[in-house]
Protein backbone atom coordinates (compact mmCIF):
# COMPACT_ATOMS: atom_id res chain seq x y z
CA UNK A 1 0.00 0.00 0.00
CA UNK A 2 2.80 2.41 0.90
CA UNK A 3 4.50 1.62 -2.41
CA UNK A 4 1.34 2.59 -4.34
CA UNK A 5 1.08 5.90 -2.50
CA UNK A 6 4.74 6.65 -3.10
CA UNK A 7 4.38 5.80 -6.80
CA UNK A 8 1.31 8.07 -7.08
CA UNK A 9 3.13 10.98 -5.45
CA UNK A 10 6.14 10.58 -7.76
CA UNK A 11 3.90 10.31 -10.84
CA UNK A 12 1.97 13.47 -9.91
CA UNK A 13 5.19 15.38 -9.28
CA UNK A 14 6.56 14.34 -12.67
CA UNK A 15 3.36 15.39 -14.44
CA UNK A 16 3.29 18.81 -12.80
CA UNK A 17 6.91 19.47 -13.85
CA UNK A 18 6.18 18.48 -17.43
CA UNK A 19 3.14 20.75 -17.67
CA UNK A 20 5.20 23.76 -16.49
CA UNK A 21 7.69 23.31 -19.30
CA UNK A 22 5.05 23.16 -22.02
CA UNK A 23 3.31 26.38 -21.01
CA UNK A 24 6.41 28.62 -20.99
CA UNK A 25 6.09 31.62 -23.26
CA UNK A 26 9.18 32.57 -25.27
CA UNK A 27 10.85 35.89 -24.40
CA UNK A 28 10.46 37.06 -27.98
CA UNK A 29 7.93 37.34 -30.79
CA UNK A 30 9.06 36.22 -34.23
CA UNK A 31 8.02 38.47 -37.13
CA UNK A 32 7.90 37.63 -40.82
CA UNK A 33 9.88 40.72 -41.81
CA UNK A 34 11.25 43.78 -40.03
CA UNK A 35 9.68 47.22 -40.39
CA UNK A 36 10.92 48.98 -43.53
CA UNK A 37 12.50 51.86 -41.55
CA UNK A 38 14.32 49.59 -39.06
CA UNK A 39 17.81 50.72 -40.11
CA UNK A 40 17.04 54.34 -39.21
CA UNK A 41 15.92 53.40 -35.69
CA UNK A 42 18.16 53.93 -32.63
CA UNK A 43 20.51 50.96 -32.22
CA UNK A 44 22.20 49.31 -29.24
CA UNK A 45 24.36 46.18 -29.14
CA UNK A 46 22.57 43.83 -26.73
CA UNK A 47 22.93 40.06 -26.39
CA UNK A 48 25.73 40.09 -28.96
CA UNK A 49 23.65 41.58 -31.78
CA UNK A 50 22.35 44.93 -32.99
CA UNK A 51 19.00 45.72 -31.38
CA UNK A 52 16.79 48.41 -32.90
CA UNK A 53 14.13 50.39 -31.01
CA UNK A 54 11.15 50.98 -33.28
CA UNK A 55 7.53 51.75 -32.32
CA UNK A 56 7.81 50.59 -28.70
CA UNK A 57 9.65 47.33 -29.47
CA UNK A 58 13.29 46.24 -29.55
CA UNK A 59 13.89 44.26 -32.78
CA UNK A 60 16.88 42.06 -33.55
CA UNK A 61 17.97 39.55 -36.17
CA UNK A 62 18.64 35.97 -35.11
CA UNK A 63 20.08 33.65 -37.78
CA UNK A 64 18.12 35.34 -40.57
CA UNK A 65 14.85 35.64 -38.62
CA UNK A 66 13.59 38.89 -37.11
CA UNK A 67 12.24 39.03 -33.56
CA UNK A 68 11.33 41.53 -30.92
CA UNK A 69 11.41 41.16 -27.15
CA UNK A 70 8.05 40.41 -25.57
CA UNK A 71 9.11 42.33 -22.43
CA UNK A 72 11.67 45.11 -22.59
CA UNK A 73 14.93 44.07 -20.88
CA UNK A 74 16.00 46.39 -18.06
CA UNK A 75 19.22 47.59 -19.64
CA UNK A 76 17.34 48.53 -22.82
CA UNK A 77 14.85 50.54 -20.74
CA UNK A 78 17.84 52.51 -19.44
CA UNK A 79 19.12 53.20 -22.97
CA UNK A 80 15.69 54.32 -24.14
CA UNK A 81 15.21 56.65 -21.17
CA UNK A 82 18.63 58.25 -21.85
CA UNK A 83 17.67 58.87 -25.49
CA UNK A 84 14.39 60.52 -24.49
CA UNK A 85 16.21 62.61 -21.89
CA UNK A 86 18.78 63.76 -24.48
CA UNK A 87 16.02 64.60 -27.00
CA UNK A 88 14.26 66.82 -24.44
CA UNK A 89 17.58 68.46 -23.56
CA UNK A 90 18.40 69.14 -27.23
CA UNK A 91 14.93 70.61 -27.90
CA UNK A 92 15.32 72.95 -24.92
CA UNK A 93 18.79 74.12 -26.07
CA UNK A 94 17.56 74.90 -29.62
CA UNK A 95 15.12 77.56 -28.36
Amino acid sequence: MAARILFSVIALAALSCDVGVRTRTPAYVEVSSPPVEIETAPTVIYGGHATYFYRDHWYYRDHGSWRYYRHEPGILIEHRSRWHSNERHERYNRR
